[in-house]
């Protein structure tokens, strides 16, 4: 501390005294505006430390480093203002100065001045510790959770790395199940599609076969009905001979009746049976019940070898129920009573059949030919 000046006149030269206290206030000026300046920038500097240390972890070191540099540097300077109101005293001899200086007051109010001034830097530098303290503490927080977020996260690495590598383990494993998968698939395939081979070759041996026995069934089938058509033309060539005689005589020129040949090619003509039902319309009384029946057999049998000449059937019989009520449009009444209910069907009447849309559909009349013969009452 300063010692106060007690004697003013043991100074030898006012001047002297006083070149030399103005030199000592200006290095105090001069201190205090580096004080200043340092309390100023000192929150600066320690954020940006700071802010540096969290940037560059791995500097930490260098970074303490640097503030305790920092401090001792402060260190330094408040020493060196020690050092200087130590020396002060020594060097302004109280003797010399009251020998110059008569004012004892104004010596003692600038030495007062003095002290106030080194008290005021004492607390500022006692401040700036304190609050360097404090910034070393929070750094000290930070590497504290620095230090527990590098662990978590080494933590996490760890269990990260496990789950990885059991996850490649796992893909791996998939992987040779799906190897395994593909090559029994290719297997599989190769002997499906071998399979697949040798069943379209044996549906097609079965497809030519299959054809085969349907040309021989149709063969068999075109012959049976040939067979069956010819029994039919014989038996109803045979039941034609034994007619009663003057029925054959009127058919003579229409039914050949000298073979059975004959007898069915003359049958095989719309012409032969428009002539049957002529006939008949005009010789229905002369002829018979059973000669009659012959007859519609023979009609009916005539109409459908006729139909068997074209792809669909292009003719068609028609028959009428008995008890209906007459048609003078679409029926024939040999009783010539034109109206009332039939009571007897005589003889077929046959037409042109209409296009079908498609083989499913029914038989229908377009145009009539022959009306059927009918009886009424």
């Amino acid at each position: 501390m300063i010692e106060e000046i007690k004697d003013i006149h043991e100074l030898e030269e006012q001047d002297k005294f006083k070149n030399r206290l103005n030199e000592v206030i200006r290095e105090i000026n001069s201190l205090e505006k580096k004080l200043e300046d340092f309390k100023e920038n000192f929150e600066n500097r320690v954020n940006k430390t700071v802010k540096k240390y969290l940037e560059e972890l791995n500097k930490e070191n260098e970074i303490l480093k640097s503030q305790n540099e920092e401090v001792e540097k402060v260190k330094k300077e408040k020493i060196n203002i020690n050092k200087f109101i130590e020396a002060f005293p020594e060097d302004i001899k109280t003797e010399v100065f009251s020998e110059e200086i008569e004012n004892e007051d104004i010596i003692n109010k600038l030495v007062e001045i003095l002290k106030d001034i080194f008290n005021k830097k004492d607390n500022k530098i006692e401040e700036i510790n304190k609050e360097l303290q404090n910034k070393q503490g929070e750094i000290k927080n930070l590497n504290f959770n620095l230090e527990r977020a590098n662990k978590d996260l080494e933590k996490f690495k760890t269990k990260l790395t496990t789950e990885n590598e059991k996850l490649v383990e796992e893909i791996k494993n998939k992987e040779n199940e799906i190897k395994v998968l593909n090559e029994k698939y290719s297997e599989e395939k190769a002997k499906f599609e071998n399979d697949i081979e040798k069943l379209n070759e044996e549906k097609k041996d079965k497809e030519k076969k299959l054809k085969k026995l349907i040309g021989k069934y149709e063969e068999i089938k075109e012959e049976r009905d040939s067979m069956g058509d010819l029994l039919i033309a014989r038996k109803l060539y045979n039941n034609y001979l034994e007619m009663d005689t003057r029925v054959k005589t009127k058919f003579e020129d229409i039914l050949i009746q000298k073979d059975f040949e004959s007898f069915v090619s003359s049958g095989y003509s719309i012409s032969t049976i428009d002539n049957i039902w002529d006939i008949i319309k005009i010789e229905y009384k002369n002829i018979s019940k059973e000669d009659l029946e012959e007859l519609k057999e023979i009609f009916k049998f005539f109409i459908k070898q006729i139909n068997k000449r074209f792809k669909e059937p292009k003719y068609s019989l028609i028959e009428v129920d008995l008890g209906e009520e007459f048609d003078a449009v679409t029926q024939v009444d040999l009783s010539q009573n034109s109206r009332g209910k039939i009571v007897e069907f005589v003889f077929y009447g046959y037409g042109f059949l209409k296009d079908k849309d498609n083989s499913n559909s029914e038989d229908i009349i377009d145009k009539i030919i022959k009306n059927p013969l009918v009886l009424t009452k």
